[in-house]
């Protein structure tokens, strides 16, 4: 018996992204975790087909192989695949990873989705980003850097958070889907509210605090933006913003060397060209996040 192709088109990034598959719980299930796109979607053209994976095997670390504009991954019985000839993937999802939520999101659709879409529409930042009075702050930095603490003390503090660790930047425009917050063991001595939480392995396999948030997918257009090239400071309270006019300081943004955001991007040059000429500073982050905040919304 021919079993009937359904569709739907999710919003990924302010992008619609369709996703097909025979199986209706598997469409059901996939749309419980992004809204539906809309007339504000933009269009796109990549397509996702979903299968199940009746195999059992346990889940640990996913494995990612990049090969001649193609990803491959795979953690037990599920199977992810993109083409960016194409523009199209293939998820085979095992149970367990069909009712986590949280893995669904992270190892396998926003994981096919983003090389996909950050081929042809959008550059990846690795980044934290919120808003203060309407201002947003794009905080950039090395790992290790204090970007997944400081999206955390913005959020005690009463900002919206874009991002914690990975935005996109294009048209003009930020992207982003941020609904966790992952720390360090050694952030509990910053926040005491993790005294409360367990560690937990996290979706690229590191045991981390995981702190769910209430964001979802954010799309902040460009007039009020500033990009801040951050450096920890821990041995002074006070932190220090400065404004930042040396345009090297963008240059690792235009050949990116790590892992994830070196791949290759046709909108990149454009895109963090005019991240450039936005208003920047560099900040060297002091212990008081208070105080840090302090500044920016004077900044702001």
């Amino acid at each position: 018996m021919v079993r009937n192709t359904l569709a739907v088109k999710l919003q990924l990034l302010g992008y619609a992204v369709e996703f097909v598959s025979t199986e209706h719980q598997l469409i059901e299930t996939v749309s419980q975790c992004y809204p539906m796109a809309d007339s504000n979607s933009q269009l796109c053209q990549i397509r996702i087909k979903l299968q199940s994976s009746r195999a059992k095997q346990n889940l640990n670390s996913i494995r990612f192989r990049l090969s001649n504009g193609m990803l491959v991954g795979k953690n037990g019985a599920s199977f992810c695949f993109a083409d960016r000839s194409t523009m199209s993937g293939h998820l085979r999802l095992c149970n367990q990873i069909q009712q986590n939520h949280y893995l669904l999101r992270h190892q396998f659709i926003n994981a096919v989705c983003y090389f996909l879409l950050s081929y042809q529409f959008v550059t990846p930042l690795h980044c934290c980003a919120f808003t203060i009075n309407s201002h947003t702050f794009v905080c950039l930095g090395q790992s290790g850097a204090g970007k997944s603490n400081l999206a955390m003390a913005a959020v005690k503090h009463g900002y919206e958070l874009i991002s914690e660790d990975l935005a996109f930047i294009g048209q003009n425009r930020l992207f982003a889907d941020c609904r966790e917050i992952h720390l360090l063991a050694d952030s509990a001595k910053r926040f005491c509210e993790l005294e409360q939480l367990k560690i937990s392995l996290s979706h690229n396999g590191k045991s981390k605090y995981i702190v769910p948030v209430n964001t979802r997918t954010n799309v902040k257009p460009h007039e009020r933006l500033s990009t801040m090239f951050i450096k920890p400071n821990f041995g002074s309270d006070q932190s220090k913003i400065t404004e930042h006019q040396d345009p090297a300081c963008f240059d690792s943004l235009f050949t990116p060397t790590e892992a994830g955001f070196n791949l290759h991007c046709k909108t990149r040059q454009d895109d963090i060209q005019w991240l450039s000429h936005q208003p920047s500073y560099l900040a060297q982050l002091g212990r008081s996040g208070r105080h840090f905040f302090d500044q920016l919304e004077a900044l702001s």
